[in-house]
């Protein structure tokens, strides 16, 4: 930075032929910290975070998309705040790289305050599907079923999650009450029965019997005898 500080060149001026150029710079160009630099300095910070964004559009690597945009998120928290400027540099960066929680956090905000909250689970699928660690796949199924359950009222969805959760977790009495619970409100009354019956292994005698009681009425619903 300080050699082309040196250099006879207005910093706008340097702006203008600098920014074209850095969409094909690599992320530890020195041509960022330059422009770090000026831009602020001449008010052009979102240029900056603009030429970031057609970076992470030229670049198909996965590292080299992580790597641009943490630069990117770096400078534009403390000089352009506004996450949804380059909420679609982030969309770019977890297509090539689902496992990318950084990102996935920020486009969790943003689009969480846009409303747009099945787009916003499809982007938790890709990562869960991409996750090979049991330990935040979990924790990724959590704030999914929190998204779906509580803010896209979408329960369909929230029961898929929870009965992912169970099956990987089986010892998760936190999962298995809650998707009781969902079972119970969307009236998936054969799913509920199966849920009790696999229960009923781990209850002691007193706390079986009443869960018998409960598939008993369960199946009366459906207007079949108890099976």
């Amino acid at each position: 930075v300080e050699q082309w500080k040196s250099f006879d060149i207005a910093p706008p001026t340097m702006l203008e032929y600098l920014l074209p150029v850095a969409r094909c710079a690599e992320p530890d160009s020195m041509l960022w910290d330059v422009l770090e630099h000026f831009g602020p300095q001449t008010e052009n910070a979102e240029q900056v975070v603009a030429a970031y964004g057609d970076a992470i559009a030229f670049f198909k690597e996965s590292a080299t998309l992580e790597r641009l945009g943490q630069r990117m998120i770096a400078f534009a928290e403390q000089w352009a705040p506004d996450a949804s400027a380059f909420a679609g540099a982030l969309l770019r960066i977890l297509e090539a790289a689902p496992r990318a929680r950084w990102a996935l956090d920020r486009v969790t905000f943003v689009l969480s305050q846009q409303g747009r909250f099945g787009e916003l689970l499809d982007w938790f699928d890709r990562a869960i599907a991409a996750e090979e660690s049991a330990e935040i796949r979990h924790a990724l199924l959590d704030e999914a079923i929190v998204t779906a359950r509580d803010l896209a009222k979408d329960t369909d969805r929230a029961i898929a999650y929870l009965e992912r959760q169970c099956a990987e977790r089986p010892d998760d009495a936190k999962a298995q009450a809650s998707l009781e619970r969902l079972y119970r409100r969307g009236g998936y009354t054969r799913k509920l029965i199966d849920l009790l019956t696999r229960r009923l292994e781990s209850l002691t005698d007193p706390e079986r019997a009443q869960v018998q009681a409960h598939i008993a009425t369960r199946w009366l619903e459906l207007g079949e005898p108890e099976q």
